[in-house]
């Protein structure tokens, strides 16, 4: 059960740290970084994924 806890708790962790980053980035107008290039990749893996 412990290992559970520190499962959900890691997992929840990794998801806010992103969504923080995420939204720091949105707020500072996207400046040119890493997070713009895997806009990029998963745009253009979305765009191959969905019908058109």
């Amino acid at each position: 059960m412990l290992a559970e806890q520190l499962a959900m708790l890691a997992g929840l962790g990794a998801v806010l740290y992103c969504g923080s980053t995420f939204l720091l980035w949105i707020m500072l107008w996207r400046p040119a970084g890493r997070e713009t290039e895997i806009q990029k990749i998963l745009g253009k893996a979305l765009s191959k994924v969905r019908p058109a």
